[in-house]
């Protein structure tokens, strides 16, 4: 009896494996938003936004995505996915904003279960250090979301961060698999092979 468990606790575990291995973001929404809310001349921030975006070649949310820009600001990220890396590119030069917010939500994975469990800046070239005011890079994420967020730590003071023309910041994203139904799976068919093993010991 002992044997058939071991067998079917490491064929259970290669299985729920492979699933986990081949996992990937398929869908989400993104959003973006940039602002400069303390200065006299904005009107409102330079908004994107693409809607259940499948997740492909090339950028996910570009200038295509724009949906709003009252103020007439320059400068945006590009927003590209690839696999569990998520790269965000400034366009259109240097430009000074006070703040910044990418949010991807509605987050579809090709797996039942899969969710986020962390986000990590891994690069990061898209801001100029020496020439900005004190300010935050945020990174929140739930299962199914996730929001980047800069700031200046002094807005009624006029603070800027610098994006650089070009520059990048890329974040790898880990997720998990979390099965309700394996457990219980798991568990019948253990149940099964034991009382297949009984069986066969009381017929011998």
């Amino acid at each position: 009896m002992y044997n058939y468990v071991r067998h079917a606790l490491v064929a259970c575990f290669f299985i729920f494996s492979t699933q986990a291995a081949s996992a990937a973001i398929i869908q989400a929404d993104f959003g973006e938003e940039l602002d400069l809310e303390a200065f006299s001349q904005s009107a409102g921030p330079r908004v994107f936004f693409a809607d259940d975006r499948v997740i492909g070649a090339g950028s996910e949310l570009t200038i295509a995505d724009e949906t709003a820009n009252p103020s007439g600001w320059d400068g945006y990220l590009d927003v590209d996915m690839s696999g569990y890396l998520l790269t965000l590119t400034h366009m259109e030069n240097f430009t000074d904003f006070q703040t910044a917010s990418i949010t991807l939500t509605d987050i579809l994975f090709d797996i039942i279960g899969e969710m986020i469990i962390d986000v990590t800046l891994i690069t990061d070239s898209i801001i100029d250090f020496a020439d900005s005011d004190p300010y935050t890079e945020e990174i929140l994420f739930t299962n199914n979301s996730i929001t980047l967020n800069f700031f200046v730590n002094d807005i009624p003071a006029l603070d800027l961060f610098n994006f650089v023309g070009g520059g990048t910041a890329t974040y790898q994203i880990t997720t998990r698999t979390v099965s309700v139904d394996a457990p219980a799976s798991l568990g019948l068919m253990l149940l099964g092979l034991a009382g297949f093993a009984l069986r066969r010991r009381f017929v011998k």
